[in-house]
């Protein structure tokens, strides 16, 4: 029938809005027309198959929060106005109908996404209530997987793996109010180590008590408050307090000494910050050492090797003092010489196992090949020529600064020492 036809019947009505039937019957009855159903049809369907894919619910009604005067915190919920008939305030906790419940949407209120773009991802649960999730909410999104359990009370808003930002901050909520990270996790966090720790480190007040947290280890301080850094999340420790903890920890002094060396050398904080705080600190371990080893770094000493070198081989044997970490530009690439006796024409390298690995040793030896050319000598010790050698790396040293016109003579450094025969200042054996 009609074909597509614009057709006037005898009641006038434009038989064109008439739906096409969608099926014609026999010849001579008349066809029979099928209506599109209604809106509210629609939406009982659209319901029904939507409740037939939802996860299993339980048998108690889950309450979702109402939208507020402030903007609605949960789009999940039904808003009941002030004047709505059922006569409740505006804000109240309503229950969705099924067929609500079944369609409705898993985005997150505002304030939720703000706490998670803030946090890795991770948000408490109280944080989740405060935003308007409801306790019986925050239950069915674990339970339907959208959510995951981190650690107790803390949860990811995704599936999948979390990132190291949202595992520290899962912990920080597990440990409650007042916990900071501290020692090798602040110090993974200030960059002063390239590798992040197998534990996470934190502390938390004196007066209060937690329990274990698995992958962590907390500590208690009672100067924690002026430890804490006001504004880097996540919450942390001060670089200076980080530093101290670490050599309080530290087994030897060289490993201490390393890690104020490298926070200076980073250029995270400085030798006279390093000092003001050891001076706000009665306990702490390595005290008259470090105290000492500040006064070289603020030098230019930026490893363990060169104090070794500064105390153990120059001041030791009387040799002149030598400038540290000259800084040297050529072919618009900038460089350092650890050590330059700049009148005498003699540079002093020392390579570490962390500042000159061997695949970057070829660039070391073109250096020493460049400086040659211009007529300064390069002498370059290891760690064992300056720790368990340091009488002959001493001698080679005066040697060469001799050659480059420095009339002065080196003195024995004890009763053992080589620079025994005053006539011959370098009698020892090569």
């Amino acid at each position: 029938m009609f074909r597509g036809r614009r057709a006037v019947g005898r009641l006038g009505t434009d038989r064109s809005r008439i739906p096409r039937p969608r099926s014609v019957g026999p010849v001579g009855l008349p066809a029979v027309v099928y209506r599109e159903p209604s809106a509210r049809v629609r939406r009982k369907l659209t319901a029904r198959r939507r409740a037939r894919r939802a996860p299993p619910r339980c048998e108690r009604r889950v309450l979702y929060p109402a939208a507020t005067t402030s903007g609605g915190l949960c789009p999940q919920g039904v808003a009941v106005g002030q004047a709505s008939s059922t006569g409740r305030p505006l804000g109240r906790f309503v229950c969705p109908r099924e067929d609500q419940a079944a369609g409705m949407s898993p985005e997150l209120p505002p304030a939720c996404r703000d706490f998670a773009a803030l946090q890795g991802g991770v948000l408490s649960r109280e944080q989740a209530i405060l935003s308007g999730l409801s306790r019986d909410a925050i239950d069915w999104l674990l339970r339907s997987g959208r959510w995951q359990r981190l650690q107790r009370g803390a949860y990811a808003v995704f599936t999948g793996e979390p990132s190291r930002e949202g595992t520290l901050w899962a912990i920080l909520h597990r440990a409650g109010s007042g916990a900071v990270l501290s020692h090798q996790t602040a110090a993974e966090l200030f960059k002063l180590t390239d590798e992040p720790s197998s534990l996470v480190h934190l502390t938390i007040p004196a007066d209060r008590r937690i329990g274990g947290i698995p992958g962590a280890v907390v500590h208690r301080s009672r100067r924690l408050e002026l430890a804490r850094h006001p504004v880097l999340l996540p919450p942390r420790t001060r670089i200076e307090p980080t530093v101290l903890d670490l050599v309080h920890q530290a087994g030897t002094f060289e490993r201490a000494f390393d890690w104020a060396c490298r926070a200076c050398q980073r250029r995270l904080t400085t030798a006279d910050h390093l000092r003001g705080a050891l001076d706000l600190r009665r306990n702490i371990r390595w005290r008259s050492e470090l105290r000492e080893a500040l006064a070289d770094i603020a030098e230019g000493v930026q490893s363990p090797l060169e104090d070794r070198y500064l105390n153990g081989v120059e001041r030791a044997h009387g040799l002149p003092q030598a400038a540290r970490q000259v800084e040297v530009v050529r072919d618009r690439h900038k460089y350092y010489r650890d050590n330059l006796y700049e009148t005498y024409r003699v540079c002093v390298e020392l390579d570490g196992r962390i500042a000159h690995p061997d695949d970057k040793r070829w660039q070391d030896h073109r250096r020493d090949n460049i400086a040659a050319s211009e007529g300064l000598v390069t002498l370059r010790f290891n760690w064992a020529d300056v720790t368990q050698q340091p009488c002959r790396t001493a001698w080679l040293v005066a040697r060469a600064l001799r050659q480059g016109g420095w009339p002065g003579v080196p003195r024995p450094c004890g009763p053992d020492c080589p620079f025994r025969a005053p006539h011959d200042p370098f009698a020892v054996e090569c």
